[in-house]
């Protein structure tokens, strides 16, 4: 893609790199439109609040992570001077390590989400019920911790 975009005259590897920026991000918001658009497409009725919170939990960490995947793995063939090409290396891999992050967190809250639809707190006798739930907000607190 990149050879295409010299040949087409662009000439300067901020332009050419700027330009696949766009391109990668509006990949990223294509792949994250169909893998939710599916995932509600082949969900079943009785899933369908799950797959929604599922949706709402992880619909703004996905963005940031594809582009910059590509974005980095197209990083060496652009023409730029060794300094620039190293910052933008060690950007590109802050960035995933950022999004990646984000998204492991992301998915320990929806496994507290789901958790929580198992236990019914607002019962009568709820003992075992406020037991449970005060354990699963202190090992996702652990969790949390350990990941950030």
């Amino acid at each position: 893609m990149i050879e295409v975009l010299y040949q087409l005259g662009v000439g300067n590897g901020w332009l050419a790199l700027g330009i696949v920026a766009a391109v990668s991000f509006l990949i990223g918001l294509t792949i994250r439109f169909i893998f939710f658009r599916a995932l509600l497409f082949f969900s079943k009725r009785g899933d369908r609040p799950l797959v929604k919170k599922l949706a709402i939990r992880f619909k703004k960490s996905i963005f940031l992570f594809i582009p910059m995947l590509i974005i980095q793995q197209s990083l060496p063939q652009f023409y730029l001077s060794e300094s620039a090409e190293f910052f933008l290396d060690i950007l590109t891999q802050t960035f995933i390590i950022f999004s990646f992050t984000l998204i492991v967190v992301r998915l320990i809250y929806f496994v507290q989400d789901v958790l929580y639809q198992q236990y019914d707190v607002s019962k009568a006798d709820n003992k075992r019920e406020r037991q449970v739930v005060t354990q699963i907000i202190f090992v996702r607190k652990i969790a949390v911790f350990i990941i950030a």
